[in-house]
């Protein structure tokens, strides 16, 4: 089985993991949380787009 997941999601994802370090290291924790939590509702978009399940079938 081959799974294709578009390029501009996965570099959206990794767009926000990486400003969440930058926050990080600047210290600046709160918008490193809202950067994260950015990031995860991506992912959790992802998978739940690209999840085998019957309600992506029909």
């Amino acid at each position: 089985m081959v799974i294709y997941l578009e390029h501009t999601e996965l570099e959206k994802a990794e767009m926000y993991l990486l400003e969440t370090k930058s926050h990080i290291e600047t210290k600046d924790y709160e918008m490193a949380v809202v950067s994260l939590d950015t990031c995860k509702f991506i992912i959790d978009h992802i998978i739940d787009k690209y999840e085998f399940s019957l309600k992506n079938i029909f």
